[in-house]
């Protein structure tokens, strides 16, 4: 009905192939001078794309972002988005001089991983593309704006709404989980390709908290046959992560930490009881 009504829209069906599928084809579509991205039960306030647009102050700049609130089912919204700090805290950066910063701002979890708060200058990310079939893909995709890009601006007036349902892909307990490694092992190969011997602890820090961390919590009420699968191959994936990187680990809490010094000491003991 919108398509035959408006011009400007384009609907295209295919077979059901998951959302960074979708998003490619909606890539290899695009004609114009920028793009974004919206997922089917989101929102953004009305002044969202209006207020993204006004921050491409120059040709120099590639990459404009949003802020993101997350909305729970009760009705309940968190600027925060469950951390205890605000993302994405900058106005203006020209990676050229700042790269450096925001890498570690990216390994840090401190700048947003969501292609949907952002707006995009096509002539900048023409090549970029999702990948296919893998659970929290978002993350590669980001490391990929921040390293392709040259100027990066914010719009604390563009607001995109994040509805947090307890079924959604980053809640599963199942053994799609362990994408997180296979993703971790993308961003870690990117940054050592482009950064030859820099950001070593914060690369041990971000896989310690993304593949031991999150992994670990998000089987918490699978299947036992998936958490023993899912217990060997963290256990496997750090045997050469000594105690010494858990407790120094700048991501962790005391509690998180004192958690994962378990698993790696007795790994049989918190399968048990986790």
């Amino acid at each position: 009905e919108y398509e035959e009504k408006f011009d400007f829209v384009k609907v295209i069906n295919q077979e059901n192939k998951g959302q960074s599928a979708a998003r490619n084809v909606g890539l290899a579509m695009v004609d114009t001078e920028f793009f974004s991205f919206i997922d089917s039960d989101d929102w953004v306030n009305p002044k969202f794309y209006e207020s993204l647009l006004t921050g491409f102050t120059s040709k120099e700049v590639d990459l404009v972002v949003g802020k993101m609130n997350s909305v729970f089912e009760d009705g309940r919204i968190d600027i925060l988005n469950g951390r205890s700090y605000l993302v994405d805290a900058f106005h203006y950066c020209a990676l050229s001089v700042e790269r450096d910063f925001y890498i570690k701002e990216f390994l840090k979890d401190r700048l947003s991983v969501s292609p949907c708060n952002k707006l995009y200058r096509y002539s900048s990310f023409s090549n970029l593309k999702f990948t296919e079939g893998l659970y929290n893909e978002d993350m590669e995709f980001a490391l990929d704006l921040w390293l392709n890009c040259s100027v990066i601006a914010k719009s604390d007036d563009a607001i995109y709404y994040y509805r947090q349902r307890s079924l959604s892909t980053t809640k599963i307990n199942s053994e799609r989980v362990l994408d997180m490694l296979l993703i971790a092992n993308n961003i870690t190969r990117k940054v050592q390709e482009k950064f030859p011997n820099k950001f070593i602890k914060e690369l041990t820090d971000f896989r310690l908290f993304f593949c031991g961390y999150l992994t670990l919590l998000r089987v918490r009420n699978a299947e036992a046959s998936t958490k023993i699968r899912v217990f060997n191959l963290v256990t496997d994936y750090f045997k050469d992560t000594s105690i010494i990187d858990v407790i120094t680990c700048n991501l962790l809490t005391v509690k998180r930490k004192f958690g994962l010094c378990i698993f790696k000491l007795a790994p049989k003991l918190m399968l048990k009881n986790w």
